[in-house]
């Protein structure tokens, strides 16, 4: 590829710095910063680690706002900088709940608000697939579009990366450093893609590198920082007549590689090392609920195995009565369990009560869910309401729900409101905590690269936070709803007239202890049921998420 004529100015960097402001004092990131980018070339942007490089394409990408300094875009406003830029991070930073379609089309829906399909707007969406399907074509994914992020190859999800930032078709693409975190051999065929694309495509790139070969063998210019505070030591022009896998081994391509050393004021050692391996932060992850609660794979043998274990528990359920000859108003065998069982659903009288439980159980989560949502949601995005608020609510959590299940049932009655209220009561806590949790744990660069795109509130709120939640919602639904089962049965012991918590103790009273058995296997029956119903939502919405196996 031949070098080009010089271009036109697009962007003037004129003594941009940025001061963070942090509880051990300032800290100065940039000082001084001056250097022009010329419309349709690669600029490379290198320096020691901690120099500001990020920081500055940040500053580019309207994501940070200078201390100091202007920033000119020869094509308009700042505000159209911003909006003509496509940032490529250090992560891909794909939505784990988007395919690669929907990946690629997410600055797309940013740009036309969320529109759905209406009138005209059903030819937008098929200009936006059509040119999604060119996107794909251009870096080698087709046939992928259906793949979710944790079914990609780590240089396949930066080709998605890539692919999204091109999507708004943006004049200026900027790259923080997209390979470092690639085996050398797959960085290595990405530098050579990106060639291509940039090709192909005329962009102008801003990318931030640390290694100097990548530097070299990429950019017509390489501007070189200092250490911090980062300022401009150099800018060195790269001049290859082709640039191809075989320009590496050359002299030539060896001594840019020094002279930007020399820039950098590294030690040279004569090697040349692509792809050097790069430090990189230790993030550890939110912990899973399965990580607490182990979910099993089923299995045919397990199901022959969990039928084997039930038939086991029952012969010896059978023999401890037979053999020590337990009177049957202590320990009823497990043929007259059945068969009271049977009795009772046949004529309609456990249906009845299992009825009422369910009611109580089903509609005191549903609103124990939708508090604990919303209570918790503006909770977690305000520290300040959570410090006014939270001893109130965790104060109301510590008195035990059984202690006040009697005064529920003189405030509201011995009917189903009373038990209604105390499952809610039961069941916001886990939902509060989990929701406060699992927005808090959102990837902040998902959060960044939805302000890179000029998403909306709204659309960080629906196309981020809330899915990123689902893990910790689920797992706050599948504590909950257990813990409803037991608080409409608390509910049912202390008042009520019909249920399987009234049935337990009616029968306890008569000494019916068969029936009390019946009761308690229902209830174990309804609460698997419903952990079961929750668990499949889960799958069903949750496709994209990774289980452990």
């Amino acid at each position: 590829m031949g070098e080009k004529q010089e271009r036109e100015v697009l962007i003037e960097i004129k003594g941009v710095g940025k001061v963070f402001e942090t509880e051990e004092g300032s800290v100065r990131a940039l000082k001084d910063v001056s250097f022009n980018v010329r419309e349709g070339e690669f600029l490379s942007i290198i320096g020691p680690s901690g120099c500001g490089k990020t920081t500055l394409l940040r500053i580019i990408g309207g994501l940070v706002e200078q201390t100091e300094g202007e920033i000119v875009f020869k094509k308009g406003t700042i505000e159209d900088l911003h909006r003509n830029c496509g940032f490529v991070f250090q992560d891909p930073t794909l939505l784990p709940w988007r395919d690669v379609l929907g990946n690629i089309l997410l600055p797309l829906e940013v740009a036309r608000g969320g529109k759905r399909d209406k009138g005209e707007g059903n030819s937008e969406k098929d200009e936006e697939k059509k040119k999604v399907k060119e996107l794909l074509a251009m870096v080698e994914l087709e046939g992928f579009e259906h793949f979710y992020p944790r079914e990609l190859s780590g240089g396949m999800k930066q080709r998605v990366a890539i692919a999204r930032a091109l999507a708004q078709d943006p004049l200026i693409l900027l790259m923080d450093e997209p390979f470092g975190a690639l085996d050398e051999m797959t960085r290595g065929r990405m530098n050579f893609e990106l060639l291509r694309i940039w090709k192909e495509t005329g962009k102008t790139v801003i990318f931030v590198t640390h290694s100097i070969p990548e530097a070299v063998l990429l950019s017509e210019r390489v501007v070189v920082l200092s250490e911090r505070p980062g300022t401009v030591k150099d800018i060195i022009d790269i001049k290859f007549d082709e640039r191809n896998p075989s320009i590496i081994e050359t002299e030539e391509f060896n001594k840019y590689v020094q002279k930007v050393r020399k820039a950098l004021g590294a030690y040279t050692d004569g090697k040349i090392h692509i792809g050097a391996d790069l430090k990189r932060e230790d993030v550890r992850p939110v912990r899973k609920f399965e990580d607490f609660v182990p979910v099993p794979k089923f299995t045919p043998f397990l199901y022959i195995m969990y039928i084997f274990v039930f038939l086991l528990f029952i012969s010896a359920w059978k023999a401890v009565t037979f053999i020590f000859r337990i009177p049957p108003f202590l320990l009823p065998p497990p043929e007259d369990v059945f068969i009271e069982y049977v009795t009772l659903l046949v004529n309609r009288l456990l249906l009845v009560h299992t009825y009422v439980t369910l009611y109580e159980t089903i509609t005191g989560f549903l609103a124990g869910s939708a508090i604990g949502m919303l209570l918790g949601y503006p909770l977690a995005k305000s520290r300040r309401l959570e410090r006014i608020l939270s001893p109130y609510i965790v104060a109301a959590q510590t008195a035990p729900k059984i202690a006040l299940a009697p005064l529920i049932v003189i405030w509201l009655g011995f009917g189903i409101a009373s038990k209604f209220f105390l499952v809610a009561l039961i069941v916001f806590f886990p939902i509060f905590v989990n929701m406060i949790t699992g927005v808090r744990s959102v990837d902040r660069n998902l959060l960044e690269l939805m302000k890179s795109t000029g998403a909306s509130k709204f659309d960080i709120f629906w196309k981020i936070e809330i899915p990123s939640s689902l893990p910790m919602l689920f797992a706050g639904y599948k504590t909950g709803i257990t813990l409803a089962v037991i608080g409409a049965v608390v509910g049912e012991f202390v008042g009520a007239n019909a249920g399987l918590g009234y049935l337990t103790i009616y029968a306890a009273g008569l000494m019916d202890t068969t029936q009390v058995f019946v009761a308690i296997f229902q209830l174990t029956l309804l609460g698997i049921s419903l952990y079961a119903l929750i668990s499949f939502i889960e799958k069903k919405l949750m496709p994209w998420y990774e289980r452990k196996e």
